[in-house]
């Protein structure tokens, strides 16, 4: 069965799904773009290299993102943290931010 709709948050998005669709055989149905909300920021001058920490964006009231904090901070971070140049680098520091956090309790 098709879908009667799709909806993508940009004209770039909605030209990749046409093109896939039509690539693969498949009839597009409409797709509408809905905006995201935000206004892209522009890209960051730093190359790659002189980038540090790690980041996760997300509203933890949505269980898979909790979840992959978690694994992420159990099982991850702590290899990451094996390596003697990761574990002295000040640089390297993971950020968790988004709406409705963790509960302190689940931490524990």
């Amino acid at each position: 069965a098709g879908s009667t709709a799709a909806v993508v948050v940009s004209e770039r998005e909605r030209g990749a799904l046409l093109h896939e669709l039509r690539g693969a055989g498949y009839a597009a149905p409409p797709v509408v773009v809905i905006a995201n909300a935000h206004e892209p920021a522009p890209l960051t001058p730093a190359p790659f290299g002189e980038r540090s920490g790690v980041v996760f964006v997300g509203n933890f009231n949505h269980l898979p993102n909790r979840d992959a904090v978690l694994f992420f901070t159990n099982h991850v971070l702590p290899l990451i943290l094996s390596d003697p140049r990761a574990a002295c680098d000040p640089g390297l520091v993971f950020h968790v931010v988004g709406s409705n956090r963790i509960p302190v309790a689940i931490l524990q």
